[in-house]
């Protein structure tokens, strides 16, 4: 792909890097003032956060006159629940095909290189930073980069955070809530003169002139210097929709530092934005971003000013229990001296008289006036309630939570609450990610445009590798030994068109837990299941290979359930053994039917020959013994019994034949497979230098004398 220089008229008298830097001091310029209102209610969202709500006038005074300054803190723990409600539900991207011959294998395969990409970018590091500036300050951040990762240049996109919201300055004139159609963005950094110099030795200037601090005021700051990175996009043309080119330029607003061509079609700069708000200022409308504290700043200065106030006031209380007039407690002075520590049952006081009035003094007072603390409680509970309603938490306790509910169903509910009020940054934050994903997806198009394999990452957090093969390209170089890469295992990254969504359901550990759950109810149920004790065993063993317990869990699933266990058989041997085991429980259930019905039928013989036996005896009018009567019943169900007995041995027989058959498929498959390893073993032995031989597929026997056994109930 062919670069080319971004379009700009150039004034007279000026070359193309004069104009392009005085463009840049003035985008610089409009996008500092433009922002500088946002940036101010920034810094006190950040002070509130750090546990600093005084002003710093207010904090002076108070502490130049020794008066309390305390920082009740009521806003994190609303703030912890947000960000860590993001961080047991991450954000996985998704790439879904939309044509040009996408196909879902390929969108699965590149959504596995995205979370490889991630993975290997430590990306959910920069997410949560992202986040948690956005409900803190009411912005985040984080930028898509490329990452050099061999020596032949191969690149691979990286996700990196921006630790400092206040260093990023958008473009004033985007219109999409997530700023993915801004045309020019600024990212700063503040640096020592003296460390510029070592950071850019082959800048052209390393010192400045009062004439370059005149031309470019707001990029020194005494001994410090601005250099910033200045993207912008050239050539975009809005009517046709076709991309311009993006270049990242490297500036100290005196001096073009280094310019970089970006492959991709968007500014890299992912923002994450707070909840957005008009608000008028003079004859125009202002617009600002609200952390999820703004609001609540004030409700929490109430809370600074209320804590300082009662500490003030319960530390104006009386120190001394007992007051008195001078001379009173002379006399018992020990007991007065130790009467907070020592209990005794009375003590004496000294008559003291007034020289005035000729009378008597009172007995020394103990002074228990204290502080009005359960008024300054209720004064707290007030504004904590309005702390909770500013951040969108329910002030009042739910129905669930008056009743000390513990069930799941319960408290998901309460969680559920919580996370509507603040699901409008969770929202926005879903948005940043779908751009990052969006353009991810359209990096592997163009930076992986060589073979390749490349480690990615499944839902399930396993590792696979995929190979990078762009078309009219040969796949990579094979180590010797290994086999060629099968075409179906190819994956081209410039075949179709793809759109990116965001899964924000359960993660993987949740969905296990779930899936934990629904198996410890299915065992607890599994008794009242109306299926035979085989299928029972068999759907025992995979409860317990869904609990996913490991090696051991495996063992008891093959104990349980041998038919679990076909590692190493052929898929046609391993069919065998599954029709002759199901042929082995339609015998075992059909054993049982013909036992149900002679049972049945020897008790309809046995009340039919009593009927008969006392219609006759009513009929001839003539008596037959009863033990006669009792012997021809018995000899009809002995014959019935001798009939059923009879089906049901050669149905025992045909049981047992079947059970060897499959003994007998069994053994033969295992033969099978030893003598596949023995003489893939010899052919490996055999190759010259060492080279692997593939060879194929294992396959079962067409015919070795063992065919399932045709059953039915006669």
């Amino acid at each position: 792909m062919a670069d080319s220089q971004p379009v700009r008229k150039e004034d007279a008298g000026e070359s193309a890097d004069e104009t392009l830097l005085r463009e840049i001091r003035e985008d610089y310029t409009y996008f500092r003032d433009f922002w500088r209102d946002n940036h101010n209610e920034m810094k006190t969202d950040l002070r509130f956060i750090s546990g600093d709500p005084w002003e710093p006038d207010d904090r002076r005074t108070r502490e130049d006159n020794n008066r309390p300054v305390l920082c009740p803190d009521e806003l994190s723990q609303y703030q912890n629940a947000t960000i860590n409600n993001l961080r047991q539900n991450k954000r996985a991207i998704k790439v879904n095909p939309k044509g040009s011959g996408a196909t879902d294998k390929d969108a699965e395969r590149r959504s596995a290189i995205i979370k490889g990409i991630e993975y290997k970018s430590n990306a959910q590091g920069a997410y949560t930073n992202a986040f948690e500036n956005q409900i803190n300050c009411g912005m985040g951040f984080f930028r898509v980069t490329t990452k050099v990762i061999s020596k032949d240049g191969e690149v691979e996109p990286r996700i990196k955070g921006i630790e400092n919201p206040l260093s990023v300055l958008l473009d004033p004139n985007s219109k999409e809530p997530d700023f993915s159609d801004m045309k020019r963005c600024f990212v700063m950094d503040i640096m020592r003169k003296r460390d510029f110099t070592k950071q850019y030795p082959k800048a052209a200037k390393q010192s400045f002139s009062a004439d370059d601090m005149s031309t470019s005021p707001d990029w020194f700051q005494g001994e410090n210097i601005l250099v910033a990175e200045y993207w912008r996009i050239d050539g975009y043309d809005p009517e046709t929709g076709e991309d311009g080119k993006v270049t990242q330029y490297i500036t100290n607003g005196v001096e073009i530092l280094n310019e970089t061509k970006w492959p991709g079609s968007w500014i890299p700069i992912i923002a994450a934005m707070g909840k957005k708000v008009y608000v008028p200022s003079g004859s125009e409308m202002k617009r600002y971003y609200y952390s999820q504290i703004r609001l609540a700043r004030g409700p929490q200065m109430m809370l600074a000013y209320g804590a300082s106030q009662e500490a003030e006031v319960v530390g104006m209380m009386p120190r001394t229990p007992v007051i008195g007039y001078v001379g009173q407690f002379e006399a018992d002075k020990d007991a007065w001296d130790n009467l907070n520590r020592v209990p005794r049952a009375y003590v004496m006081a000294d008559v003291v008289i007034d020289g005035a009035s000729g009378q008597v003094l009172p007995l020394p007072q103990r002074m228990n006036q204290g502080p009005d603390l359960a008024g300054y409680e209720a004064f707290n509970e007030r504004w904590r309630r309005s702390i909770q309603a500013a951040m969108g938490i329910t002030p009042l306790p739910t129905a669930a939570q008056r009743q000390n509910e513990k069930s799941g169903v319960a408290l998901e509910k309460i969680q559920s609450q919580q996370a509507i009020g603040s699901f409008h940054f969770t929202d926005n934050f879903d948005r940043a990610i779908e751009n990052a994903g969006r353009q991810l997806d359209e990096l592997i198009t163009k930076v992986m445009d060589t073979p390749r394999d490349l480690t990615t990452r499944n839902p399930d957090d396993t590792h696979d590798v995929i190979h990078v093969v762009p078309k009219g390209q040969n796949p990579p170089s094979q180590q010797p030994g290994q086999p060629p890469v099968d075409p179906e295992d190819m994956f081209d990254p410039e075949k179709g068109d793809f759109d990116v969504t965001i899964s924000t359901g359960m993660s993987y550990q949740s969905q296990r837990e779930q899936a934990s759950e629904f198996v410890d109810t299915l065992i607890g149920e599994l008794g009242n299941l109306p299926i035979s004790t085989q299928a029972k065993a068999t759907l025992l063993a995979k409860a317990i290979t869904l609990k996913d317990i490991g090696p051991i869990g495996d063992e008891m699933a093959n104990i349980i359930d041998p038919s679990s266990d076909q590692n190493g058989v052929p898929p046609q041997v391993a069919q065998l053994m599954h029709q002759n085991q199901a042929l082995q429980q339609q015998l075992a259930e059909i054993t049982e039917q013909l036992k149900e019905k002679t049972n049945i039928k020897a008790m309809e013989l046995e009340s039919k020959e009593r009927v008969e036996f006392a219609k006759l005896s009513h009929d001839q009018n003539f008596n037959i013994p009863l033990d006669y009567e009792k012997l021809r019943v018995q000899l009809a169900v002995a014959e019935l019994a001798a009939k059923t007995q009879n089906n049901i041995q050669q149905a025992e027989k045909e049981k047992d034949i079947v059970m060897q058959q499959g003994e007998q498929a069994h053994e033969f498959a295992m033969s099978q497979v030893q003598a596949q390893q023995q003489q893939q073993l010899q052919q490996q032995q055999e190759a010259p230098n060492g080279d692997q031989v593939q060879q194929p597929a294992a396959q079962a026997p067409q015919d070795n004398g063992v065919q399932p056994a045709q059953i039915t109930a006669g």
